[in-house]
């Protein structure tokens, strides 16, 4: 898949990751939850509101 295609799909996506991503600033047991990366609650969280941030600038 290029990168042409990959930024198109995510525009096209865009309010679906909003809405996911905005899901994920309300959890507040994320420690609870194993994930893969190793990341802290505090860190995924900083991750979401950046990504809502730039998504956000896009509009």
């Amino acid at each position: 898949m290029s990168i042409t295609s990959r930024i198109n799909n995510f525009d096209r996506t865009s309010e679906y990751h909003y809405f996911w991503l905005t899901k994920v600033l309300d959890m507040q047991q994320l420690d609870k939850h194993k994930n893969f990366c190793g990341l802290e609650s505090s860190e995924i969280i900083k991750m979401a509101a950046t990504i809502i941030v730039k998504l956000l600038d896009k509009k």
